[in-house]
């Protein structure tokens, strides 16, 4: 009985803590993992490498896609100092929500897993797809 206490313990740590992973997918086909937040233009991804927690920026003109997945780890080194500074331009596209359906936001911010479009609050998304404007 106390087994299966913990177990479910652990399981549900585990889900809390996937729940917050993203893969930023860039437009040069990269692709890293960890903690989205957007805002001011400028995406921030707390991710791990081998070497530690690092923040990596970009701007919307570099990447392609965010997906809300369970990845959390990166593999690679850190590649901070290859990427190309953030522009400060909006983060516009199309969201995907877990219901199946999918909206155009002139404006995506995310911020502690909690993805606003155009200003209101758009639970259950999934995926984002970056645009390059409107």
């Amino acid at each position: 009985m106390v087994n299966m206490r913990i177990g479910r313990v652990v399981l549900l740590l585990l889900a809390t803590g996937m729940a917050h992973a993203d893969t930023v997918n860039t437009r040069d086909s990269s692709s890293w993992n960890g903690i989205v937040s957007i805002s001011g233009g400028v995406l921030r991804l707390a991710a791990t490498f081998r070497t530690g927690r690092i923040t990596l920026q970009f701007g919307a003109n570099y990447v392609r896609s965010i997906d809300f997945n369970s990845a959390t780890y990166n593999p690679g080194a850190d590649p901070s100092r290859l990427l190309p500074r953030p522009n400060g331009g909006a983060f516009s596209g199309t969201i995907y929500l877990q219901n199946r359906t999918s909206q155009t936001c002139g404006s995506i911010t995310v911020d502690a897993g909690r993805v606003t479009c155009d200003g209101k609050p758009a639970p259950g998304v999934i995926r984002i797809v970056v645009g390059n404007g409107r």
